[in-house]
């Protein structure tokens, strides 16, 4: 898990289908040579920005209970190992701050929680008997805990 941890969140990310494939092989080669934008989407001080407004987004007590008890919760399940760290509460905390500063929301509620849960703690997750589990198995993992955790 310290490997895992150091990411904020994971991406799955499926390839597209045959056809869509050969349609971009067609598109880089009428496309040409692919080039780097010349000015960037965002610079230093935006990302700044986004940063500082994002971690000001309000946390009240019941949503840091809220985030433990999915922690907790998934620490205590059959199928994990319990090796979620304290980093992950913190990680899970950090996202559904951005998620809701994304959504211009007056502060951090369960539905935001909820949004980010799966992509900041799956990843995360360290699954017994893992030669018998699939790719998904943390995933669902997550989203059960989050169907069986009751919201403040």
């Amino acid at each position: 898990e310290p490997q895992l941890d150091r990411f904020l969140m994971t991406v799955h990310m499926e390839l597209p289908d045959a056809e869509t494939q050969a349609k971009l092989l067609q598109f880089h080669l009428q496309k040409g040579v692919q080039t780097v934008a010349e000015s960037p989407l965002l610079d230093a001080d935006d990302i700044s920005f986004c940063q500082k407004a994002s971690l000001a987004m309000p946390v009240n007590e019941r949503m840091c209970r809220y985030i433990t008890s999915v922690c907790e919760a998934l620490r205590k399940t059959d199928t994990s190992r319990g090796a979620l760290s304290a980093r992950a509460s913190i990680s899970l905390m950090r996202a559904a701050q951005v998620a809701a500063w994304l959504e211009d929301a007056k502060a951090v509620y369960p539905d935001h929680v909820k949004a980010v849960a799966e992509a900041a703690l799956s990843h995360r997750l360290i699954m017994r008997d893992s030669s018998r589990q699939g790719p998904g198995d943390a995933a669902e993992t997550v989203l059960n805990v989050l169907e069986n955790t009751p919201v403040p």
